[in-house]
């Protein structure tokens, strides 16, 4: 096989799958299983949709930079997100698979226009006029 052949199989192997090295072998995940990567020192913990999670022996920068996945977004100096299981957008916090992250403003603003937001309107009960409710 020729090299061109193998960087096309790779293409299409990272588009949906990476292999990370845990306990001697090399383990295939979906992108899309992955919830969270928490640093921790010189470790990167992954935690899977089925409840798994994984110890990786690297730094969170190095495991984003290889994993390049637009739709997991680094939202502290500790912590990246899959926005694939952002379940809701607060004020100082998200929820994701269940769990309450806290972020600050101006990761609250960045996810805010990636998302796909229906406008709406609320009344406000003291003029009787319509606010737009998703300005926090």
């Amino acid at each position: 096989m020729n090299s061109n052949v193998f960087e096309e199989v790779k293409a299409v192997l990272m588009k949906d799958f990476i292999f990370v090295y845990n306990q001697k072998e090399y383990r295939r995940i979906r992108k899309d299983s992955i919830i969270q990567l928490e640093a921790q020192q010189a470790y990167v913990l992954l935690t899977m949709t089925s409840g798994e999670q994984l110890l990786i022996t690297t730094y969170l920068s190095s495991f984003l930079k290889q994993l390049s996945d637009p739709l997991i977004l680094r939202v502290s100096r500790h912590l990246a997100i899959n926005v694939r299981h952002l379940e809701s957008v607060g004020v100082k916090k998200i929820e994701l698979a269940g769990r309450e992250v806290p972020i600050n403003s101006a990761i609250r603003q960045s996810l805010l226009l990636i998302m796909p937001l229906i406008r709406t309107k609320e009344k406000n009960n003291n003029t009787g006029s319509f606010e737009r409710t998703d300005s926090e």
